[in-house]
């Protein structure tokens, strides 16, 4: 029989084959995201769990996802938005948030300055995320270094910087200040939009869309350039379709450059603007039902056997995953009103409404249960009780995470399919 020591677990072969499994699955898998600048784990966390699962100290290993789960649950955001009055900023805050300029909770907005000083705007679904209205930078009496100073400038993780014309001296003179200080900061233009349409009007027959654009983003850099603002970085957007235009490359942007226990909270916070959003939205949160799988498979040698509940399990994970994506009730009411349809209409053809349908259509559960009833039938005779054991535990906990699984997968394809019915209404 095998036991623990101080060392780890002295394996018995059917530990050993699970350890080695883990090794050549997990450690692969997340050198992969960590070159796309992705994931909870940093390298130096990869190292560490891969070290633990070679001396087989599974418990060292779980504890230390543990702890990047946990700090990537509480992680918090501020960030801060600032422009010159009328450019967009509190649209742009209220947007991220996924709030309409009108509804409760939402920064106001208007031509004439609202902010004299910090507001601090919660993101409604993710509380630890917090958006700044900072008061706007186009007065005469304008100075970087004063300004910062009275915006505590300290405590933001990153401030983007709003406008929905051409940049001037006074976003030039904040971002040399900022860089001068170490902090990152993002150039936005709004009301993109607003520009093509302009464009496309006074010249139908020779309007091209991506070259307007390259053109613009020309424009600003260079403009940015001469104003001595190194590496500038310039994303065009529309405040009212986030879907639009660059606002995925600005999303990609800010998850790559936080820090890793950051970028898990942000990348759910930010709107399912399009379906390649959703997909990232499903991979990250794909990618921490795997970290919870491999943490409790790694201490199913210290824990006890549970029988697996799987229509407690969904009606628990299934509504979490829906108001992530978009597909709760409370999204789909607003979505209906703000397209003037019937909820039901909308809610027609959604399959993660409703459990058995989810339950019906995951095709690895009947596979998965057959696999802990043969290991039990047939192990005795070939493995130690321990490992027999360690193998109906780790089986009977991975049908929860393939439920977990099928569950994300579900809604996400409905949060896909409700995105075209509302884009071929638009």
């Amino acid at each position: 029989m095998a036991h623990s020591s101080s060392s780890g677990l002295v394996p018995s072969s059917d530990i050993s084959q699970f350890v080695q499994n883990s090794l050549q699955k997990f450690v692969p898998y997340y050198e992969e995201m960590l070159k796309n600048d992705q994931g909870i784990l940093t390298q130096e966390d990869v190292t560490d769990i891969q070290k633990a699962l070679e001396k087989w100290k599974l418990g060292e290993a779980a504890s230390k996802i543990e702890e990047k789960l946990e700090a990537a649950d509480k992680a918090s955001l501020n960030i801060a938005v600032t422009g010159e009055a009328g450019s967009g900023k509190s649209t742009f805050i209220n947007a991220v948030r996924g709030l309409g300029d009108e509804e409760e909770g939402s920064a106001p907005t208007g031509a004439v300055e609202t902010t004299m000083e910090p507001i601090p705007y919660q993101h409604p679904k993710f509380p630890n995320v917090t958006l700044w209205d900072l008061p706007g930078i186009g007065t005469p009496d304008f100075q970087p270094e004063e300004y910062l100073r009275k915006v505590a400038f300290e405590r933001y993780d990153f401030l983007i910087i709003i406008s929905s014309e051409p940049f001037k001296s006074s976003h030039v003179d904040l971002a040399r200040e900022i860089q001068r200080m170490e902090k990152k900061f993002y150039f936005v233009q709004t009301k993109t939009d607003l520009d093509l349409a302009s464009a496309k009007k006074g010249n139908p027959g020779s309007y091209n869309e991506e070259s307007l654009l390259q053109l613009i983003r020309d424009d600003c850099l260079e403009s940015l350039k001469k104003g001595s603002v190194s590496h500038p970085r310039v994303f065009l957007i529309s405040n009212f379709d986030m879907g639009l235009y660059d606002f995925r490359h600005l999303e990609d942007t800010l998850v790559r450059e936080l820090p890793a226990h950051q970028r898990h909270t942000l990348r759910l916070a930010l709107p399912s603007v399009t379906e390649e959003a959703i997909e990232k939205k499903k991979l990250t949160l794909q990618e921490k039902i795997g970290l919870e799988a491999t943490k409790e498979c790694l201490r199913a040698p210290f824990s006890g056997f549970f029988s697996p509940n799987n229509r407690e399990e969904l009606e628990k994970c299934l509504p979490h995953y829906r108001s992530l994506l978009g597909v709760d009730d409370a999204s789909l009411i607003k979505l209906a009103k703000k397209e003037g349809r019937e909820v039901q209409d909308l809610k027609a053809s959604l399959k993660s409404y409703d459990t058995e349908t989810v339950l019906k259509n995951n095709d690895a559960l009947p596979s998965l249960v057959n696999n802990v009833k043969e290991k039990i039938r047939t192990s005795l005779s070939c493995i130690s009780f321990f490992g027999n054991l360690l193998s109906t535990i780790v089986v009977s906990r991975t049908q929860i995470y393939t439920l977990q699984w099928h569950a994300l997968d579900t809604v996400a394809e409905d949060a896909k399919l409700l995105l075209k019915k509302t884009q071929s209404t638009g």
